[in-house]
């Protein structure tokens, strides 16, 4: 026998609070649309720590009940709606006992009251909730149905910060190095400039692939040092300390320095030097880094002279073009190599004659061949590997071989010493304030650019909201001269500075998925005004049907686990490529336009084109295609055969592991170049990461329900 209640008695104890009567239309909640079969409120109410509501599918979804006894739609929003009046979100966690006493009809109305035992309601709330049919008998009884409040990741208005002020010290960091898209400024003091020292308000930095390199976790640093970025800037002086002379403030000037991606640096006024007049600040900032580095290594240890032969690796980057610039006002015979024909192209503009290929070890052969088999005088190398021997071969006796390359010396690679049989020297460098005779070295260097003598070098100009970009486009190599970031948009600085406490002066509201049952304005039918990212939306667009959680639930209820994994996938690896495939990771990596469009066919190779067989390769041969340019990759191409570089390959591992989310080894690329190979690599990863998981999670169960 049913128990009988008196509906109307009920909705009578309930009438504090009515927002939404029978036929009304929707109620002014807070809640989400999970979809149209939860689109069933018809009467919403509330009383003193209970309330009343009225439910009915719509006729479309009345077949549904011929499939199980209680239909989820009515069961959620019949046991949920009273924790909207609690300030938070909470989630279903647990109830006491439940009496089933007969199937839900397609109209029922919930009764639910604050259970006795509910005294920490700031962490859980306890309801005891009747459900019954239009007759007011009950249907269902449930005690102590408990939900747990969850933490929201919402950002209060309260935690933001108030713009920074224009005087306020910034400086570049980043908090994934790996994934450029963690760059942040963050908010440091100012620095009084001592003794000797100058303070710079800066207004462009010039980017430097050392600078990439750091982001891309590329270069070894240790764990307890902070990274720097910005290694030369230009701007005006705005401090002057003790002892300063030949400088006054508001000169402008270019200068080197450790951390130039920051709005005001105080440096050494060895390092700065007055700007050239006819040079605006984005061209003065092309100079510091690239040409004291190429004069340092050509003149001073390379000793180049007029009719010396000089081979100037990647000659279309900035110390090359610098370099370039050097050696023709010396009087040299200039061979260059560059990475594509466009580089190639304005290096015969320049007037440079002998231009090789830098991606291909053929150059040597050319060089000796130009050259009647006599080499050149002089090496500027900045290639790694096979091409770094290949270059101390074209040496002709007494030549210099000038390293400004760090990959081979960082890796300890073995050089064979035969080739210095022909009295070789070997010169590695490294601009920085510890060169002898430095600040004679850097004065003198920016002297010839008032003489007339160098021009600044060509360049592109990334405004400073675009500085993931300028960073993605380098990174690409795909750049003439230099990159150049402006300061100059004070305004976008002014909301964009992490302060010292972790808190963005403009935060962004991300709601999380378990923010999904509350705490988004409008009404029962309304979609959230709170954007929900697309793996939740496909989450839940592939969650199980009803049906179908009617047939899990009964196997779950069969076996004796403490807990069970639900999965309408094979597990291990097909779960890794779903969830990562629709991850906003992954979605961001291949939605925004951060890579050149495959522009060039495919090469002619000695292996024959093999489409991709399963997910992971798909994903290499397009990232492959992406980053090379190359409209067509199969599985056996080898990444350096189609045009690959190291510093490509590094972005390459970069995106590897941010988009699969695992730890790629940065040598991966060098053992594994070809889409398959590197897609044995990820996979095996994948499963070591899946098992060593595995071993702290309880045993699961499989459920295999979609084909």
């Amino acid at each position: 026998m049913l128990e009988q209640y008196e509906i109307e008695e009920i909705a009578a104890r309930c009438n504090e609070e009515i927002i939404l009567r029978e036929n009304e239309g929707k109620a002014q909640v807070k809640y989400i649309e999970f979809g149209s079969r939860w689109n069933n409120f018809k009467q919403v109410q509330f009383g003193t720590n209970q309330g009343f509501a009225i439910m009915e599918l719509s006729t479309e979804f009345a077949t549904d009940l011929n499939l199980y006894k209680l239909h989820p739609a009515l069961l959620d929003n019949a046991t949920g709606f009273l924790s909207l009046k609690d300030e938070g979100n909470y989630l279903p966690f647990s109830y006491k006992r439940l009496k089933f006493k007969e199937s839900l009809p397609e109209k029922v109305y919930s009764y639910i009251r604050h259970s006795k035992n509910n005294q920490n309601r700031n962490n859980s709330l306890k309801f005891d909730i009747t459900i019954m049919d239009d007759q007011g008998r009950g249907l269902v009884e449930i005690e102590e149905y408990t939900l747990r409040k969850v933490e929201s990741h919402i950002t209060s208005p309260t935690q933001q910060k108030s713009p920074v002020s224009l005087s306020q010290n910034f400086c570049l960091q980043i908090s994934s190095p790996g994934i450029l898209e963690t760059l942040t400024f963050q908010s440091v003091p100012r620095q009084q400039p001592g003794r000797g020292e100058v303070e710079i308000e800066v207004s462009a930095t010039g980017l430097n692939f050392k600078d990439v390199l750091l982001a891309l976790g590329m270069l070894p640093v240790p764990s307890d040092v902070d990274l720097k970025f910005g290694l030369e800037c230009a701007g005006k002086i705005v401090a002057l300390g003790e002892g300063v002379e030949g400088f006054e403030i508001g000169d402008e000037v270019i200068a080197l320095g450790d951390r130039c991606f920051s709005r005001f640096l105080t440096t050494s006024a060895l390092s700065v030097a007055s700007k050239p007049k006819h040079l605006s600040l984005e061209q003065a900032a092309t100079i510091p880094v690239a040409f004291t580095t190429a004069y340092y290594s050509l003149i001073k240890l390379g000793r180049l002279s007029q009719g010396d032969r000089v081979l100037i690796h990647a000659a279309a980057g900035g110390v090359g073009l610098a370099a370039v610039q050097i050696a023709q006002w010396v009087g040299a015979e200039i061979f260059a190599t560059a990475g594509n024909p466009e580089k190639r192209a304005f290096l015969h503009s320049m007037g440079v004659e002998h231009v090789f290929d830098s991606r291909s070890v053929a150059f040597a052969d050319q060089v000796m061949q130009c050259t009647n088999g006599k080499g050149v005088d002089v090496v500027l190398n900045s290639l790694a590997g096979e091409f770094l021997t290949k270059s101390l071969d074209v040496l002709a006796p007494y030549g210099r071989f000038l390293e400004i390359g760090k990959r081979d010396i960082l890796n300890n690679s073995q050089l064979g010493l035969g080739v210095f049989a022909k009295c070789l020297s070997f010169f590695a460098i490294n601009i920085d304030p510890q060169v002898p005779n430095y600040s004679d070295l850097w004065h003198e260097v920016v002297q010839h650019f008032h003489n007339g003598n160098f021009s600044p070098l060509p360049h592109r100009i990334f405004r400073i909201d675009s500085l993931t970009h300028a960073f993605e486009y380098m990174a690409r190599a795909k750049h003439i001269g230099k990159i150049v970031v402006s300061l100059e948009n004070q305004d976008f600085l002014s909301t964009q500075v992490v302060a010292e406490n972790g808190v963005s002066s403009q935060e962004t509201a991300i709601a999380t998925f378990s923010d999904s049952w509350h705490s988004v304005p409008g009404g029962l039918n309304q979609k959230p005004t709170t954007s929900v990212n697309a793996y939740q939306r496909q989450l839940l667009q592939q969650g199980l049907s009803p049906k179908e959680g009617v047939e899990v639930f009964s196997r779950i209820i069969e076996n004796t686990l403490s807990q069970v994994l639900v999965s309408t996938y094979d597990f291990r690896i097909q779960v890794k490529l779903d969830l990562l495939d629709n991850s906003p990771n992954f979605q961001d990596a291949t939605k925004k336009d951060n890579f050149s469009k495959p522009t060039h066919p495919r090469p002619e190779l000695s292996s024959i084109y093999v489409a991709p067989t399963n997910d992971i390769e798909r994903k290499l041969a397009n990232l492959f295609q992406e980053l090379l340019g190359i409209q067509q990759v199969g599985i056996h191409d080898s990444f350096f055969a189609l045009g690959g570089d190291s510093l490509i390959g590094t972005v390459l591992i970069s995106q590897l592991r941010k988009n699969f989310q695992i730890e790629v080894p940065v040598d991966s690329l060098f053992e594994a170049p070809t889409v398959s190979e590197l897609a044995l690599v990820i996979e095996e990863i994948l499963i070591e990461e899946l098992e060593r998981l595995s071993q702290n999670v309880p045993e699961y169960v499989n459920v295999k329900i979609m084909d």
